[in-house]
């Protein structure tokens, strides 16, 4: 293949379900050797585009070329065949399976006599781990490894395969500082040896600074295309929703402001973990306040999370919640009845039941209290008692339909009304990441919700890698490192800043 013809071609592809259009005539080239950002909404059309090119779905009109050739994929085989890998968002690993039959699942044996040659495969998966500068062990068993372990797993499987064209869906969403670096440096890799990417990302600074051209979708069309270097993140945004996000974050310091009585403290709490405990931890919570607890994952906040929420409960310590010491600690039901409501961090796999719709799902933790009221629940009574809870959600999609057929900014909104919704009455909401994955639209429209939430006396804690989200949102901010923390005295008006400041070496103090 010469340099003049693209390593992949799309030419007025179009695509319809039950008679609605979700992609109108989309057209684009990507060269060999160059990472094109895939960027817009929730609901945009980014997933459908990416499903026929991985051979999951097929064009109802339109062309597709690969290396030249026009090519129509009829299952993600013959995709793959074709010279096209796809790393989902959501993991397709199996759990009990170790790292090494995971990244070999279903080309275990490469011999006649279908033996296994284990050592040779370890060998194989180590040098594809040393290739990416991560440090997995190839006989774990998955469901032993963090998520973003586990993501990088995935990313290392299909890189085994060498593929002509690499599709990215969110790569990074789980992913910590050291590890996007070191898949940056896969992607550098890569491209040397003339591999196409789509990296697909709602992180859009991070698309500018990794990607060569940035194609922008909304409702289903191309609404821009070109080199990288001439986009900035504002102009992005505003291609995506066809309007500026003049308040992106709300405006925190000046909101409304409840009165200011602590309501939850933590007193010299130690949670027991692999290597270093975390802690011993203490700080109180007011009124009203939204606190961030921020770090790289692995930093000891993550822990935190799961402890106030019931599932890992502290070594030592004391955590008090209106004056009166918790003593269930390891009950997460206990937690939700005094008033603790837990937003998880992966909220397809804890936050929600995917077949059941919206209403249902939003309902979940008021079942037992609604049967008492009404003797006997039916579908009408759970969707008119739900659609309360929802109508403040800005939900776009069907509340009667699947939960799973949702953007995952609609999903997150579904969890946040679940747990904040006037029937539970939380005292204290803990939000693990509540924008992981999300579009810029949802993420505003969810900062929004919380900010509401404070100026109704719910207080907030707010468990995130981003930086940028701790800044923007939080009245104060306890910053973790290598289970250590310290609350930081000095107010930030960018992630830069604080970036600057925790390279500064005032963590490194804080952890030695």
């Amino acid at each position: 293949m010469t340099d003049a013809v693209p390593a992949l071609e799309v030419v007025g592809v179009s695509k319809q379900f039950n008679g609605i259009p979700v992609l109108k005539d989309i057209s684009f080239s990507l060269g060999a050797g160059r990472v094109l950002g895939l960027v817009g909404q929730n609901g945009a059309g980014k997933s459908t585009l990416m499903k026929i090119l991985a051979g999951v779905y097929t064009h109802d009109s339109g062309t597709i070329k690969v290396r030249g050739h026009s090519v129509s994929h009829s299952d993600p085989i013959s995709a793959l065949k074709n010279g096209i890998a796809t790393i989902h968002q959501e993991l397709s690993l199996c759990p009990n399976l170790t790292v090494v039959e995971n990244m070999f699942l279903g080309n275990l044996s490469d011999n006649l006599l279908g033996v296994v040659n284990l050592k040779s495969l370890i060998e194989r998966a180590q040098n594809v781990f040393a290739e990416m500068n991560i440090n997995i062990n190839p006989k774990a068993i998955v469901s032993s490894l963090s998520l973003s372990q586990q993501q990088m797993v995935e990313i290392a499987k299909a890189y085994l395969k060498k593929p002509s064209i690499l599709i990215l869906d969110e790569p990074t969403s789980s992913l910590n500082v050291e590890e996007k670096k070191a898949l940056y440096k896969v992607i550098e890799h890569l491209k040397l040896n003339n591999t196409s990417m789509i990296f697909v990302s709602h992180f859009l600074d991070e698309v500018l600074d990794n990607c060569d051209e940035v194609l922008v979708l909304r409702d289903g069309a191309v609404v821009n295309v070109g080199p990288s270097d001439g986009f900035t993140i504002e102009g992005l945004v505003s291609d995506m929703i066809d309007d500026k996000l003049n308040h992106f974050y709300p405006d925190v310091a000046n909101r409304k402001k409840a009165e200011g009585r602590p309501v939850l403290t933590l007193k010299d709490v130690v949670i027991k973990r692999a290597g270093s405990d975390v802690g011993p931890i203490s700080f109180s919570l007011n009124r009203g306040e939204i606190i961030g607890l921020a770090g790289l994952e692995g930093a000891g906040h993550e822990e935190v999370a799961r402890c106030l929420a019931g599932l890992k409960p502290p070594q030592s310590g004391k955590v008090v919640l209106d004056g009166e010491a918790i003593r269930h600690l390891d009950s997460p039901v206990v937690i939700l009845r005094k008033g603790i409501n837990y937003v998880p961090s992966d909220r397809k796999t804890e936050g929600l039941v995917l077949p059941m719709t919206s209403y249902e799902n939003a309902s979940l933790p008021i079942l037992d209290n609604l049967a008492r009221a009404v003797g006997f629940l039916t579908t009408r009574t759970i969707n008119r008692v739900s659609q309360g809870f929802l109508s403040n959600m800005k939900l776009a999609g069907n509340p009667q339909l699947p939960v799973e057929r949702l953007s995952g900014g609609n999903q997150q909104k579904v969890v946040l009304a679940k747990m904040s919704n006037e029937k539970i009455k939380p005292k204290v909401l803990l939000l693990h990441d509540p924008t992981r994955g999300i579009d810029v639209k949802a993420r505003s429209d969810i900062y929004n919700l919380i900010v509401g939430l404070a100026e109704q006396g719910v207080s907030i804690l707010m468990v995130t890698s981003d930086l940028e989200e701790v800044v923007s949102m939080c009245d104060r901010i306890i910053m973790f490192r290598r289970g250590k923390s310290i609350e930081l005295k000095q107010k930030f008006t960018s992630k830069i800043e604080l970036q600057h400041y925790i390279e500064s070496g005032v963590m490194e103090s804080v952890s030695n």
